[in-house]
């Protein structure tokens, strides 16, 4: 008895712990045939340039496929805004949280720009207060903790972007792999783009970088390490339909039900 009274008592936690991840989402992105927060909010990303959805999503259903220029100068390369979140002064902390693979630069690179980005808050290259989650921070010349990644591009995996006032800190598949201090403060950000990459204050952009995204999450706040790593967990798995949790669900109450009983 005490043994499912401990096990139903922990799924009902797992519930509980679920729905705090819910707190400060902002909008939420499945990508199936279009860009919009299924949550209805309004908080939709924006296309620009080229794309498509394709099949063999994340756990099934559709992603997002954005096409790089493959320039330097942006020239009708695919990438994704979220203009809801510019100039708003009621935002000050932010998490993007998304799976992708197929991530590949392309085009010609010059020694001056030699990174695309998943994620770029602010005006990049030269600006203290932006902050850009580009293709060093995992690729060769990356390093995770002082090593060098072992990341399969062709695999979906899961990255995590988390700002504040004061530093960003970035994960890979739940667990954290770079932290670095802000020398200014970022919000109210003046851009937020994914899979294009500025610098010079806005006079440059590109939008080189051929990626898939599915599963995408921002929050008005920093997700705790042990929430990104519960994202992670729950979506590493395809998630369970409405009925398998309202079965377990109630399964669980009874089970908490008997053990306060006897």
């Amino acid at each position: 008895m005490f043994k499912k009274c401990f096990i139903g008592k922990l799924i009902l936690s797992s519930f509980v712990f679920a729905s705090s991840l819910d707190v400060g989402l902002l909008g939420r992105y499945t990508f199936e045939g279009n860009a919009n927060d299924i949550g209805n909010s309004g908080n939709n990303l924006q296309l620009f340039g080229s794309s498509q959805f394709i099949t063999s999503g994340h756990n099934g259903g559709q992603a997002l496929r954005t096409n790089g220029d493959q320039s330097i100068w942006y020239n009708g390369g695919g990438y994704m805004n979220a203009g809801f979140l510019v100039n708003n002064s009621n935002i000050s902390e932010l998490t993007f949280n998304f799976w992708t693979r197929n991530d590949a630069s392309g085009g010609p690179l010059s020694p001056d720009h030699t990174e695309e980005a998943w994620v770029e808050v602010g005006y990049g290259d030269g600006t203290p207060s932006s902050i850009t989650m580009g293709t060093r921070a995992l690729g060769t010349s990356g390093n995770i903790n002082g090593t060098s990644p072992i990341v399969n591009w062709a695999d979906w995996k899961m990255l995590t972007l988390s700002i504040t006032s004061s530093e960003w800190v970035a994960y890979l598949n739940g667990s954290e792999f770079q932290r670095m201090a802000l020398t200014a403060n970022p919000f109210p950000t003046q851009n937020v783009q994914f899979a294009s990459h500025t610098w010079n204050n806005g006079g440059g952009k590109s939008a080189r970088m051929t990626v898939e995204w599915d599963d995408m999450r921002i929050y008005d706040r920093a997700l705790s390490s042990l929430e990104v790593a519960q994202i992670y967990a729950t979506e590493s798995v395809p998630e369970p339909s409405a009925f398998s949790l309202l079965a377990v669900g109630l399964g669980s109450c009874a089970i908490v039900r008997r053990c306060r009983r006897s």
